[in-house]
C-alpha cells in the first residue's frame, strides 16, 4: 500500500499523479539501478462506496457494499472505488482488473473478527494445501492498486 502524507487532501484522481512522482523519487534514491515500476492504467471514473449502501459507524457490516462498487466499476471499464472517512467494517474484499481502491483520510477500513466470513480453501481441486481467505485478494488481475492515506486494519489480533 502507498501512503500519501495526511497533509495532503489529494483527490484520488491526483493521487495517480502524485504517486507516479513519489515512485520517480524513489527510484532516484534507489542503492542500486532500477527502472521506474509502471503504474497501473486505471481510468479517472470515481464511484463511491456510500453510493452502494456503505456505512461508516463501525457496527454495518459493509461487504457487500464495497462489492457492489467494485463490480459496478470493473463493468464500466474500472475505476477508483472511493473509501471516504470513516469507519468502514468488511469481510473480505475482492478486487478485480482496472480498479484502484482508494482510502481517503479518516478512513479506516476494519476487516471483521468473524473467521466465518474468511472460509479455508485449496488451490485447486485436486490439491491437499489449504489457506484461509485474504481480507483482500483477487486472481489473474491486471492494473490494480490500493492508494490513499486511510488505513487497513486487518484485525489481526484476532
Amino acid at each position: 500500500m502507498v501512503v500519501i502524507p495526511a497533509a495532503f487532501s489529494l483527490s484520488p484522481v491526483c493521487a495517480q499523479t502524485s504517486l507516479q512522482r513519489e515512485m520517480k523519487t524513489y527510484v532516484r534514491r534507489a542503492p542500486f539501478s532500477m527502472a521506474v515500476p509502471r503504474l497501473p492504467k486505471i481510468p479517472a471514473r470515481v464511484k463511491s462506496i456510500i453510493q452502494f449502501g456503505a456505512v461508516g459507524d463501525g457496527h454495518f457490516l459493509n461487504t457487500e457494499a464495497i462489492s457492489r462498487t467494485i463490480q459496478a466499476c470493473a463493468q464500466a471499464g474500472g475505476g477508483i472505488v472511493e473509501i471516504p472517512p470513516g469507519l468502514w467494517l468488511t469481510g473480505p474484499i475482492e478486487l478485480k482488473s482496472n480498479i484502484n481502491l482508494h482510502l481517503d483520510s479518516g478512513a479506516v477500513v476494519l476487516f471483521s473478527r468473524d473467521h466465518s466470513l474468511y472460509p479455508v480453501m485449496t488451490s485447486s481441486p485436486s490439491s491437499h494445501t489449504f489457506f484461509v481467505m485474504s481480507p483482500v485478494y483477487g486472481y489473474k488481475l491486471q492494473d490494480v492498486a490500493i492508494t490513499g492515506p486511510g488505513i487497513m486494519n486487518g484485525s489481526g489480533d484476532s
